[in-house]
């Protein structure tokens, strides 16, 4: 039996002290062509695009998260694990691409986590203000959930809307956003829709 998708919960968030990170959108993912392409990115870009366009429109900090195929000296079990493949997935999309202003960054990674050998820590540190983080892209279940057990482990806030957030399937999609609903006691995680962010 398919698991139920978590109840949307409304949430108002203060534009100073909250940042959109935007997880993997990139070609290979959101392309049909791509190699990894997962065909929920159709329903969610139109979402996330505007709820980016709300972002720059209030001058909100915006996060990329750009996944790479290359890893970093120290990670050779990844590399193994990673097989013949050693590459880049590609850039963001058309839609969602960064663009030259102060508060828009880029982070590489090499792994799942955004955490994990980047300057993620270093850039939030750099950000003292911000305590919320809204989180968008793809997969639910993979690079969006280690993003937003990151996040959470650090207790900030987190709000993950679910009509911006894809996986392979309703299944693994259901079963995800479940997991991210209860991932911690002390910092929950808030599942909602881009139209129920509200934002102040």
């Amino acid at each position: 039996m398919l698991l139920k998708f978590p109840e949307p919960r409304p949430v108002k968030v203060k534009v100073e002290e909250t940042l959109l990170q935007i997880v993997d959108m990139q070609y290979d993912f959101c392309n049909p062509n791509g190699a990894f392409y997962v065909p929920m990115t159709e329903m969610i870009l139109p979402n996330i695009k505007k709820l980016l366009d709300r972002a720059r429109e209030l001058d909100m900090v915006v996060v990329y998260q750009d996944s790479h195929g290359y890893p970093t000296p120290g990670e050779i079990r990844w590399k193994r694990l990673r097989g013949s493949f050693n590459g880049w997935y590609g850039p963001v999309v058309d839609e969602l691409k960064p663009v030259n202003r102060p508060k828009e960054y880029i982070v590489p990674k090499t792994t799942h986590d955004i955490f994990f050998h980047t300057w993620m820590d270093e850039l939030l540190e750099n950000l003292p203000e911000i305590d919320t983080a809204i989180v968008v892209g793809v997969k639910t279940n993979v690079c969006v959930l280690y993003t937003v057990a990151g996040y959470c482990i650090r207790g900030y806030r987190v709000i993950v809307p679910m009509d911006c957030v894809a996986a392979m399937n309703d299944e693994i999609q259901a079963m995800a956003l479940n997991v991210i609903a209860n991932l911690c006691p002390a910092f929950p995680a808030t599942i909602t829709t881009s139209e129920m962010i509200t934002l102040v």
